[in-house]
């Protein structure tokens, strides 16, 4: 490490290594990335990879556009395949409600989507079972990308321009002078910068107390599994209203899923996988996909996301203290958000100037009562 940074990034997941390539994108390339495990060793490396922009608020359908216009072109601008593949998302509606929400999202938000009737969404997936299904929200330009293959993407591209990553490097303290960020403290020594950005994921509370800053956010656990390989039997990405079963058939033909258990009430730092979660997944799984039944779970796990109490991410500067920056809170949603949010982030540092998706999610709007509430919510 040398001795000092124009901007130094707190967590080498995919929202830091984001903002880390686009400052130096943008020619700002004097920059150090630190991570006190390996890359992605956070949410980043446990995520199930699916990419929507039917939400039900403008403050995230405006982000999930641009993440979307620009996931399009990241394979070629990084020299680096991420797979990313445009088949589709769908929001299963099972009730009366669902089925409102479903239509407030498609004609209230400017929804790239479109309403379809139970037999239209068995025609698009023909293995879903469409029992008890009084409807569905479409959008054609769902997509999965690989969630390693953007990381070290990002990695590669941002140390090809200039930047420092050191992995294994846990941030002690961070210093402040006269109301200023100053200098991290760090298990491999100290640097000099003026800018820190908090990009620790479900440690960025702790990282934030370091400055006398206090975050609302908590960690808490969510947890996924993946089957036996199986002949693709649909490429759509697979969402329930009912009950927020997300799945996915990866290009290896294993089924991912995800399903909210009771563990992910806790807040905790644990990654341990549980038999509830098991239960409670593999049965929504089925509602939807019958053809499971006899299949094998091949492995689960768990990881820890930041939550906020809005569920809505916290970008941008603090008013107490100049040059820490946030990039915290982002829940289950940091994967398909991260080249829009690293953009943005990096051109307010190069720039200064507020774009208003960072006004919309700053920390003060929990002091001025401005939460950012969207009922689509699902941890993916």
């Amino acid at each position: 490490m040398k001795q000092k940074y124009d901007v130094v990034i707190i967590g080498a997941g995919l929202q830091g290594l984001s903002v880390a390539y686009n400052l130096a994108k943008r020619g700002l390339t004097n920059v150090l990335v630190l991570e006190k495990g390996y890359l992605g060793s956070g949410a980043s490396g446990r995520d199930i990879e699916l990419i929507r922009a039917i939400f039900a608020s403008p403050e995230w359908i405006s982000l999930m556009k641009e993440s979307i216009r620009l996931f399009r072109k990241l394979s070629s601008e990084l020299n680096f395949n991420i797979m990313y593949a445009e088949n589709g998302h769908m929001l299963l509606a099972k009730t009366p409600s669902q089925v409102k929400l479903c239509q407030e999202i498609h004609s209230s938000y400017g929804n790239d989507s479109r309403l379809i009737e139970p037999q239209e969404a068995k025609e698009i997936i023909p293995a879903l079972n469409v029992e008890g299904i009084e409807g569905a929200l479409y959008q054609e330009s769902g997509a999965t990308a690989l969630t390693y293959g953007v990381l070290w993407g990002y990695a590669e591209a941002a140390q090809r321009l200039g930047v420092e990553i050191c992995p294994f490097t846990e941030v002690l303290g961070i210093s402040v002078v006269e109301g200023r960020v100053n200098s991290v403290t760090t298990t491999k020594g100290t640097v000099r910068t003026d800018t820190v950005v908090d990009a620790a994921g479900a440690y960025s509370r702790d990282i934030a107390k370091m400055v006398g800053v206090v975050l609302p956010n908590e960690p808490h656990r969510i947890e996924a599994l993946v089957t036996e390989s199986l002949k693709p039997f649909f490429s759509c990405n697979v969402v329930s209203l009912d009950s927020h079963v997300a799945c996915k058939q990866t290009a290896r033909g294993e089924v991912l899923g995800y399903a909210p258990s009771k563990a992910e009430a806790e807040v905790t730092y644990s990654t341990s996988s549980t038999p509830m979660f098991l239960r409670a997944t593999a049965k929504a799984m089925l509602e939807i996909f019958p053809r499971l039944r006899q299949v094998k779970v091949q492995r689960q796990w768990g990881g820890i996301i930041d939550m906020t109490p809005d569920r809505s991410p916290t970008i941008g500067p603090v008013d107490e203290i100049d040059g820490f920056i946030l990039n915290s809170g982002w829940g289950g949603y940091g994967f398909m958000s991260s080249p829009a949010s690293g953009s943005i982030l990096a051109e307010f540092i190069v720039s200064g100037k507020t774009n208003t998706i960072i006004e919309s999610f700053s920390l003060r709007r929990f002091a001025q009562g401005r939460l950012v509430r969207d009922r689509s919510m699902i941890v993916e």
